[in-house]
């Protein structure tokens, strides 16, 4: 089996956990290499509305969201900054959306960080060393989606199709939980993480305030600098093809896909220069996904911490009235889940993964955001068929 950073990381993070349960640990990277964050000594955290900072005196109200970020980022300019900023943080703009018990953002700059790579090296500061090499645990896929959340979902859709047809031009992304009782080894599920064909895929795990999860997503949507940086957009999702993968890019799929970066060009653009690529496709596991690649300069004037904000997606065409949707339809809060996660390095480069295909944790209970955009060509049928393929693809590791 091919060496993977990803593995050689499980060993330093749970050794981590096995000492501090209840400390702050993050990681975030790719088979060929890991970055590990231990440790806060700088923080700024977003939940139920209000943002706190350990740059701040108090907490401010959610007005202050943007520029206590950006003063944030400034602060910790030329510091590992690693986190995420979740779905939750469109609240600000939409009362109505579910809040839940993690924070909706949450940045920090680690104590100690650590740089792991595909071999086994470590380096931290001027400190390095070698991880001894450890069998990988095996992963298993998750219980199949019961009837319950699937015809849940269901429901939700055809409430969905009713607010579409009543407007011109919209679009939604809903999302459900599947839930179920076990006890999953998260640092593991980490390192169990699958690659895609164009290795864009970003595997993470987080601890912090019992609140764990870690998952890989195959959606980079921030990669290089905050002058200059790609996103990889994905939309519409199906089975993996036969030989003639094509012919199965119909009306419906396409839409979705073109109306996705449509909605994204157009938010983008109102702070940057973007520049698109043509539609190409991303296979990982059993799925392949639409995938169009943007070039985005932002403007000179405009902060990280604003464009960071605006890179997390809503889903919603357009966007006031589908958050207010979302508030109407989804039972459970989204929180993290999304959202963004990732990490800033010292020197400025980026990486911003959207948080899909996640395992969260807290105590006994284990769950899985899923989701499906739906357009005026969806029918419940199959979106609740392409959430039951995404769950079916992510991997996890039981407890020992």
């Amino acid at each position: 089996m091919p060496s993977d950073a990803r593995n050689y990381a499980s060993t330093l993070l749970s050794d981590h956990r096995s000492r501090d349960a209840h400390g702050t640990v993050f990681c975030y990277g790719a088979a060929d290499r890991v970055v590990i964050g231990t440790g806060a000594a700088r923080w700024i955290q977003y939940a139920a509305g209000v943002v706190s900072a350990s740059h701040l005196d108090s907490g401010v109200p959610a007005v202050g969201l943007v520029d206590a970020l950006n003063s944030f980022l400034d602060n910790t300019s030329g510091q590992w900054v690693m986190g995420y900023i979740g779905f939750g943080v469109h609240a600000r703009r939409c009362g109505s959306l579910a809040l839940g018990h993690e924070p909706d953002l949450f940045l920090f700059a680690p104590q100690e960080a650590t740089v792991v790579s595909a071999d086994g090296l470590w380096q931290s500061g001027r400190r390095a060393g070698r991880i001894p090499p450890a069998p990988p645990d095996a992963p298993v896929p998750p219980p199949e989606l019961g009837g319950p959340c699937r015809e849940e979902f269901a429901s939700m859709v055809d409430d969905v199709l009713s607010w579409i047809a009543d407007g011109p031009g919209r679009r939604l992304t809903v999302a459900t939980r599947h839930e179920w009782s076990a006890q999953v080894d998260l640092v593991a599920t980490m390192a169990a993480g699958q690659q895609d064909d164009h290795g864009l895929s970003r595997s993470f795990y987080l601890l912090h305030e019992g609140m764990e999860f870690a998952g890989t997503s195959p959606e980079l949507l921030a990669d290089g600098r905050w002058e200059r940086f790609v996103c990889h957009k994905l939309s519409a999702t199906l089975p993996l093809p036969g030989p003639d993968a094509n012919s199965r890019w119909d009306e419906r799929l396409i839409r979705e896909h073109e109306t996705a970066i449509d909605a994204l060009t157009a938010t983008l653009s109102g702070h940057a220069a973007v520049a698109r690529g043509s539609r190409q496709t991303l296979r990982v596991m059993e799925l392949e996904h639409g995938l169009t690649q943007l070039t985005v300069e932002p403007k000179p004037d405009h902060e990280p911490g604003s464009m960071l904000l605006n890179l997390v997606p809503t889903g919603a065409s357009p966007p006031g009235p589908g958050l207010r949707q979302i508030g109407k339809v989804e039972r459970h809060p989204r929180g993290p889940y999304y959202g963004l996660v990732g990490c800033i390095a010292p020197d400025g480069q980026m990486n911003w993964s959207q948080l899909l295909r996640t395992v969260f944790a807290r105590q006994d209970q284990v769950w899985i955001p899923v989701g499906a955009a739906v357009t005026p060509l969806s029918t419940a049928t199959l979106e609740v068929q392409e959430i039951a393929a995404k769950a079916s693809t992510v991997r996890l590791v039981s407890r020992r």
